[in-house]
């Protein structure tokens, strides 16, 4: 469909290590010492992936189930319990996306369970790490940050606001419209996070291996 013929046909971004971090074996893990791998990705790698990859708002990340996952037909259910506009919602999964989805092994009824089997709560430690390791301020939340690269990313490709706006799944276009005015140097300034974000995260596995 014409959602995922967008997502397919964006394959240049103008941040250098996206597509590290859009790798399905890419070594950024941000793993600690004593912290196990999930598949070959650390759960907390594939949340920032996905959140990159779909825009997803945190809670409704966190909150996904297997059983929300149509993988035949590429859609996420965004249930209306989760969703910060209390709406049922569909979001389509590019190719990278449904790699980062097979490498996590299905061990409960949540994506990304916590200790209890009920869904995690945050990925904060691991948040708050890569983001004082990257000298970001302290209001700086990395996964609402990779959900606006998401939407600019989208408008910078020339995808219509609408088409944006069902993907973020806002509740008017009114809160769309503001990415209606970026330019290539807005979003390299925004990806620019990114790439800190990267480093950071490479330089904390690099350390986990060491201690």
């Amino acid at each position: 469909d014409r959602v995922q013929s967008i997502w397919h046909s964006y394959g240049c971004s103008p941040c250098p290590r996206l597509g590290l971090l859009l790798s399905v074996n890419s070594s950024f893990t941000g793993l600690r010492q004593g912290e196990q791998p999930i598949g070959t990705l650390h759960l907390g790698t594939a949340f920032l992936k996905l959140a990159l990859l779909t825009g997803i708002r945190r809670g409704a990340l966190l909150a996904l189930r297997w059983t929300d996952i149509d993988f035949e037909r590429g859609i996420i259910l965004l249930r209306a319990e989760s969703a910060k506009n209390k709406r049922s919602s569909y979001i389509p999964l590019n190719h990278t996306a449904r790699e980062v989805l097979a490498y996590i092994p299905r061990t409960g009824e949540y994506v990304f369970p916590g200790k209890t089997g009920k869904p995690r709560e945050n990925f904060r430690r691991t948040a708050y790490r890569v983001r004082e390791r990257a000298g970001l301020p302290r209001d700086f939340r990395p996964v609402h940050s990779l959900r606006h690269v998401f939407a600019s990313l989208l408008v910078n490709k020339g995808v219509d606001l609408y088409t944006v706006k069902e993907l973020l799944t806002h509740s008017n276009i009114s809160m769309t419209e503001r990415y209606s005015h970026l330019k290539n140097t807005v979003l390299k300034k925004a990806t620019e996070n990114v790439d800190t974000i990267l480093d950071e995260i490479q330089n904390i596995n690099t350390d986990s291996k060491n201690d």
